[in-house]
Protein backbone atom coordinates (compact mmCIF):
# COMPACT_ATOMS: atom_id res chain seq x y z
CA UNK A 1 0.00 0.00 0.00
CA UNK A 2 1.44 3.76 -1.28
CA UNK A 3 1.96 6.59 1.55
CA UNK A 4 -0.97 8.88 1.55
CA UNK A 5 -0.80 12.01 3.18
CA UNK A 6 -3.07 14.92 2.26
CA UNK A 7 -2.08 18.47 3.89
CA UNK A 8 -4.95 21.00 3.60
CA UNK A 9 -3.43 24.75 4.13
CA UNK A 10 -6.97 25.75 5.75
CA UNK A 11 -9.33 24.55 7.61
CA UNK A 12 -11.97 25.09 5.53
CA UNK A 13 -10.34 22.37 2.98
CA UNK A 14 -12.74 19.93 1.07
CA UNK A 15 -12.26 16.23 1.68
CA UNK A 16 -11.66 14.57 -1.54
CA UNK A 17 -10.48 10.90 -1.35
CA UNK A 18 -7.31 10.42 -2.83
CA UNK A 19 -6.42 8.09 -6.29
CA UNK A 20 -3.46 6.73 -6.84
CA UNK A 21 -1.58 8.01 -9.90
CA UNK A 22 -1.28 5.81 -12.75
CA UNK A 23 1.21 7.61 -14.15
CA UNK A 24 5.15 7.50 -12.77
CA UNK A 25 6.15 8.89 -9.28
CA UNK A 26 6.79 13.34 -10.61
CA UNK A 27 9.30 13.39 -7.65
CA UNK A 28 12.35 10.71 -7.66
CA UNK A 29 14.69 10.98 -4.39
CA UNK A 30 18.44 9.26 -4.54
CA UNK A 31 18.97 6.91 -1.36
CA UNK A 32 22.09 7.42 0.45
CA UNK A 33 22.99 4.09 1.33
CA UNK A 34 25.85 3.23 4.48
CA UNK A 35 25.59 0.18 4.84
CA UNK A 36 23.86 -3.05 3.05
CA UNK A 37 21.47 -2.89 0.28
CA UNK A 38 19.86 0.11 -0.31
CA UNK A 39 16.98 1.26 -3.06
CA UNK A 40 18.77 3.72 -5.37
CA UNK A 41 15.82 5.66 -5.76
CA UNK A 42 12.39 6.21 -4.15
CA UNK A 43 9.39 7.97 -5.54
CA UNK A 44 6.82 10.52 -4.66
CA UNK A 45 3.78 11.74 -6.44
CA UNK A 46 3.16 15.75 -5.19
CA UNK A 47 0.46 18.18 -6.40
CA UNK A 48 -0.52 21.02 -5.12
CA UNK A 49 -4.23 22.32 -6.09
CA UNK A 50 -5.08 25.54 -4.88
CA UNK A 51 -9.05 27.06 -4.06
CA UNK A 52 -10.28 30.39 -2.73
CA UNK A 53 -9.34 30.40 0.89
CA UNK A 54 -6.61 27.97 0.93
CA UNK A 55 -5.10 24.45 -1.02
CA UNK A 56 -4.26 21.37 -0.46
CA UNK A 57 -1.00 19.58 -1.27
CA UNK A 58 -1.31 15.60 -1.64
CA UNK A 59 1.87 13.35 -1.01
CA UNK A 60 1.89 9.79 -1.92
CA UNK A 61 5.28 8.03 -0.86
CA UNK A 62 5.49 5.27 -3.65
CA UNK A 63 6.91 2.59 -0.83
CA UNK A 64 5.43 -0.58 -2.66
CA UNK A 65 9.04 -1.02 -4.79
CA UNK A 66 11.08 -1.33 -1.27
CA UNK A 67 8.66 -2.07 1.55
CA UNK A 68 5.50 -3.71 2.70
CA UNK A 69 2.09 -2.13 3.99
CA UNK A 70 2.43 1.04 5.89
CA UNK A 71 0.89 2.57 9.51
CA UNK A 72 1.24 6.01 10.63
CA UNK A 73 3.33 5.76 13.66
CA UNK A 74 3.14 9.24 15.07
CA UNK A 75 1.42 12.78 13.73
CA UNK A 76 1.31 16.36 14.99
CA UNK A 77 0.64 20.04 13.89
CA UNK A 78 3.86 19.95 11.49
CA UNK A 79 4.49 16.63 10.97
CA UNK A 80 3.28 13.26 10.11
CA UNK A 81 5.43 9.82 10.03
CA UNK A 82 4.87 6.36 8.89
CA UNK A 83 6.57 2.73 9.42
CA UNK A 84 6.59 -0.09 6.96
CA UNK A 85 8.77 -3.33 7.10
CA UNK A 86 11.14 -3.64 4.33
CA UNK A 87 10.69 -5.93 1.65
CA UNK A 88 13.45 -8.91 2.40
CA UNK A 89 15.52 -7.50 -0.51
CA UNK A 90 16.39 -4.06 1.22
CA UNK A 91 16.08 -5.29 4.67
CA UNK A 92 19.38 -4.79 6.16
CA UNK A 93 19.72 -1.49 4.31
CA UNK A 94 21.10 1.73 6.23
CA UNK A 95 20.55 4.95 4.57
CA UNK A 96 17.93 7.49 3.75
CA UNK A 97 16.85 10.10 1.59
CA UNK A 98 15.88 14.19 1.79
CA UNK A 99 13.82 16.61 -0.76
CA UNK A 100 15.53 19.47 1.10
CA UNK A 101 13.82 21.55 -1.37
CA UNK A 102 13.87 25.52 0.31
CA UNK A 103 15.80 24.51 2.86
CA UNK A 104 13.20 22.41 4.38
CA UNK A 105 12.75 18.60 4.54
CA UNK A 106 9.41 18.46 3.18
CA UNK A 107 10.22 14.66 2.10
CA UNK A 108 12.27 12.48 4.42
CA UNK A 109 12.95 8.50 4.00
CA UNK A 110 15.00 6.25 6.72
CA UNK A 111 15.80 2.97 6.08
CA UNK A 112 16.96 0.89 9.20
CA UNK A 113 16.09 -2.16 11.53
CA UNK A 114 14.75 -3.35 8.56
CA UNK A 115 11.82 -0.59 8.36
CA UNK A 116 11.44 2.56 5.78
CA UNK A 117 10.46 4.98 7.66
CA UNK A 118 8.68 8.13 5.63
CA UNK A 119 7.98 11.82 7.21
CA UNK A 120 6.33 14.67 5.55
CA UNK A 121 6.50 18.03 6.87
CA UNK A 122 3.34 19.61 7.33
CA UNK A 123 4.47 23.23 7.17
CA UNK A 124 4.53 24.24 3.07
CA UNK A 125 6.22 26.39 0.93
CA UNK A 126 3.15 27.41 -1.05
Amino acid sequence: MALIVIAPTTTQAQATKPVLPTTAPNTILKVRGLRGNCPKTVGIWTSFRTYEGGGEHTVIADTLPVADRAKVVSYGQKLVDYKAPLKTTYADCDGSAVDAGDGEDLYRFIFRDGNAFFSRSLTTRH
